[in-house]
């Protein structure tokens, strides 16, 4: 543990960092498409849901159910059901009927039918590969023909370029279906033919290719969708992300659009540096999904995601559980149902990062009840036998206050720390006057008890809504959008801190936005101890142009930090969202990823909290062994977690202080240069080494300010300088802070 001796820079508090990832991060940023993947997961019992970039498929025993994300322009859901009829030589029935019910490896989808004969389904990212294999010659002569029944709301089949078929709409898209080969166990290939008349798809192979292949053969045409990427662009909407410190993996939550009646959400894994982890993960596959928020319960190593869904006559906020590690969907529930529409929106959730393994906590859900007028909190926890637990929702925001009064658009911090609560904020509309207001409310998570309430200015006249709230322990940035009558939208932001002693700590608002030609909206925020991501949509009345942007913040004072993401994009109606690694439990909160919808693409863009500005010069002064310092990274402000690494003392080293100074005047013995003293932690020795970690605030003041560092090592076989007995030196490290 280390002890605090001196206390001279008021920025600096000096911690021992045995919990610290240490090891320097030197590969650059990455960015990847997100939602480019295809994925296949079990549906319930003989059923299977999965899909590409632009599709999704549903197999059972009763065929495959073929959807092409056509967008939102697309007034009804379009679909190709495809049922197997029967394999057939001649008048020799080969196989069928069929009733198998598809059985599941990797990304491929299998139906075992008659013995040696089955049909096979491999699901990619542009679409699917159909195939039948025939182990041994059918009996009978003639071509072999595989029969589907076809059922379909597209236009009738047109012939493409390929030799295949198309079932599509001209302005919209549909579905094409490539021409059939046959390939033989040598590789030997041919062409087939593919027909549809009647109501019936049929792939034929020629009778001379069947007659004398080698078996077994295989009966191959290409399934996927035909997008006009004119009308379906920018339909992805909604992106949300939380990290997972055991995997150091995030989940990205996203909503794609196959038509105006049918929004669907997806998740897809992604590690520290951007890539994609395993395949898409379907959350569900039915009805006007909206608003999906996921936060990470890491007792469990488990993604929590909630959702809105609206399906006909149910209406109601859905939960799904993910394992991080596979990707699996472990746990499904519904969290408030309803026969009207609209009657429950808004959903967001957070999670007790830091509980224990053994614990009745885990993940709280936040949503907005029109039925009661009310903002509702539900806790989902897991029992020792991992069933779900969900007792009742508890109403955290009420307002009889007036007529019309009402609270809506929850919204809340990812993560509980040690202290065990969240800060959840929602705008509220007097119905008196009428005032706008953001309301702030503390929530303890293991009772849902509201413990303090206090709001951001209110107006009568600005518009505001959609507010957004992130931290930990204690401490969050809070943001929400502000119209004032004649004026650009703008967002207002302003750090908050509560504790039972002191009560509320409001920093400062500031504004980004809101100028004649300059208007900024959808604020989301990603918070670190050091440095808060505001994520928002900026527009520029010059061009005009439409951007989403990333800002740096300070946490402590959510004043500006110098450093901005931009993405210009094509279309307004989206989000730019960051998560750190602090909403996964990982306090130091050094790395971020953004996730974006631009074009047909969601994209994950990794970002880190310091940058490559500042650097080290050694100054020499070192004496005896005293060990080398090595630093985890370049320091920038922002950092939340600079770690310092003392590495090399001998095995004799009993303890060692670390010292932070300003630049000055030193002291000399011998070979020995000391630093004097400033801002000093005493380090124990473990093994060959110590290393102490501290933040540095995200104020721009602060680049280009110089710091000394250096270790003085208690070693009673060392003696470098007789008027230190026992003591060793590291060399002087000059630090000077960046960007």
């Amino acid at each position: 543990m280390a002890t605090r001796l001196a206390l001279c820079l008021p920025f600096l508090a000096i911690s021992a960092s045995a919990q610290t990832d240490t090891t320097a991060d030197t590969r650059p940023p990455q960015r990847a498409a997100l939602s480019r993947n295809a994925g296949l997961q079990p549906d319930g019992p003989g059923r299977l849901l999965g899909g590409g970039e632009h599709y999704l498929v549903r197999l059972s025993a009763q065929g495959a159910d073929f959807v092409p994300a056509l967008g939102r322009s697309a007034p009804v859901t379009q679909h190709l059901h495809l049922r197997p009829l029967s394999a057939q030589r001649g008048s020799e029935l080969v196989a069928g009927p069929f009733d198998a019910a598809p059985e599941l490896v990797g990304l491929q989808a299998t139906y075992h039918h008659t013995p040696g004969v089955e049909e096979r389904y491999d699901v990619g990212i542009d679409g699917i590969e159909v195939s039948w294999c025939f182990h041994q010659r059918p009996a009978g002569s003639g071509d072999l023909v595989v029969r589907y029944a076809v059922d379909t709301n597209l236009p009738a089949a047109t012939r493409g370029r390929d030799g295949g078929l198309e079932f599509a709409a001209p302005e919209l898209g549909g579905v094409a279906i490539g021409g059939v080969t046959g390939v033989d166990a040598n590789g030997v290939a041919v062409a087939g033919e593919l027909r549809a008349e009647n109501g019936t798809l049929e792939l034929r192979l020629p009778s001379a290719f069947v007659d004398r292949a080698t078996y077994p053969i295989v009966l191959d045409p290409l399934l996927g969708p035909i997008v006009n990427v004119a009308v379906s662009a920018n339909d992805d909407a909604e992106p949300d992300t939380a990290y997972d410190r055991t995997t150091s993996s995030y989940l990205v939550t996203f909503l794609r659009s196959f038509s105006a009646s049918l929004v669907l959400p997806r998740a897809q894994r992604v590690d520290t540096f951007g890539a994609l982890v395993g395949g898409t993960i379907f959350l569900s596959s039915v009805g006007q999904c909206g608003r999906p928020r996921v936060a990470n319960f890491p007792p469990r190593d488990r993604f929590g995601i909630v959702f809105a869904e609206h399906d006909g006559i149910f209406d109601g906020i859905q939960f799904r559980a993910v394992d991080a590690a596979s990707g699996a969907i472990t746990h499904a529930a519904v969290l408030a149902s309803s026969t009207g529409v609209d009657l429950y929106t808004d959903p967001d959730i957070g999670a007790d990062v830091d509980a224990p393994l053994i614990t009745p906590l885990g993940f709280v859900a936040v949503f907005e009840d029109n039925i009661q007028n009310a903002i509702r909190a539900r806790r989902v926890s897991f029992d020792a036998a991992d069933m779900l637990v969900s007792p009742g929702p508890v109403d955290i925001f009420t307002d009889t206050g007036g007529i019309g009064a009402a609270y809506t658009e929850p919204a809340m911090s990812r993560a509980a720390g040690n202290d065990g609560r969240f800060l959840v904020a929602a705008r509220r509309f007097s119905g008196i006057g009428p005032s706008l207001s953001v309301s702030v409310k503390v929530v303890q998570s293991s009772t849902l008890a509201v413990v303090a309430t206090t709001s951001m200015p209110s107006s009568q006249t600005d518009a505001i809504e959609a507010p957004d709230a992130d931290g930990y322990d204690g401490h969050w940035v809070a943001a929400w959008e502000q119209t004032a009558p004649g004026s650009s939208s703008s967002i207002r932001r302003r750090s908050i801190a509560y504790s039972d002693g002191s009560g509320w700590t409001l920093g400062t608002t500031e504004t980004i936005g809101g100028a004649l030609l300059s208007a900024a909206s959808a604020p989301s925020l990603g918070w670190a101890p050091g440095r808060t991501w505001l994520g928002y949509r900026n527009f520029s009345g010059i061009g005009p142009q439409v951007s989403l942007r990333a800002a740096a913040i300070d946490s402590a004072s959510s004043t500006w930090c110098s450093d901005v993401f931009s993405q210009v994009i094509t279309s307004a109606d989206t989000r730019i969202v960051v998560a750190t690694t602090t909403s996964g439990g990982a306090p130091n909160g050094e790395i971020g990823l953004a996730v974006l919808a631009h074009g047909t693409d969601v994209y994950g863009q990794r970002v880190i909290n310091y940058g490559n500005g500042g650097g080290y010069v050694s100054l020499g002064g070192q004496c005896g062994n005293g060990g080398t310092q090595v630093f985890s990274h370049d320091p920038g402000i922002g950092s939340s977690t600079l770690v310092c690494n003392l590495l090399g003392l001998p095995a004799t080293a009993l303890l060692t202080v670390f010292n932070f100074a300003p630049p000055g005047a030193t002291l000399s013995c011998g070979p020995c240069v000391l630093t004097p003293f400033a801002v000093t932690s005493v380090q124990t020795v473990v093994g060959s080494a110590a290393s102490v970690s501290f933040p540095i605030p995200c104020l721009p003041s602060l680049v280009g300010s110089q710091f000394e560092t250096q270790w003085t090592t208690l070693d009673p076989a060392q003696t470098a300088c007789p008027l230190l007995p026992g003591f060793v030196l590291s060399d002087r490290m000059l630090m000077t802070l960046g960007n």
